[in-house]
């Protein structure tokens, strides 16, 4: 799940544990199952005048079945509104958008399957990188 926030990158890694304290409550789970794959900082602008920057976060969430993955992204706790309000009670200012929705998806792992919620194309990198080891 990919969310745009109004931080540079500097500013969302100061208050990137509020981030996850705040995901964590939004879902009903602990901190420890919310993982951040990448923080990717956009600046708009023209020319040499800049105009505004926010961060891409890619963040996913652990559960312990297929099925609590399902309920979770069916319940609307990882809707743009249950995600602000739990932030916000954080002190971490309101996406701006979310811009890849959460599906979930498996990843096998030594310990066995892990399933996340977060978008197609970290999947294939953290495959891959788990199928190296």
């Amino acid at each position: 799940m990919v969310t745009e926030l109004p931080y540079t990158k500097a500013d969302f890694e100061a208050v990137q544990d509020s981030f996850i304290a705040g995901v964590a409550t939004s879902t009903g789970t602990t901190a420890d199952k919310v993982i951040i794959y990448s923080v990717t900082e956009k600046t708009t602008g023209r020319r040499r005048v800049l105009l505004a920057t926010s961060v891409d976060v890619d963040f996913g969430v652990q559960t312990d079945s297929e099925a609590a993955a399902v309920a979770l992204v069916e319940s609307g706790k990882l809707s743009l509104e249950s995600l602000n309000t739990a932030l916000q009670a954080e002190g971490v200012e309101p996406i701006s958008k979310i811009t890849t929705e959460p599906k979930v998806i498996k990843v096998e792992t030594s310990a066995g399957w892990i399933l996340e919620m977060t978008s197609g194309l970290v999947v294939a990198a953290l495959v891959l990188q788990l199928s190296a080891y």
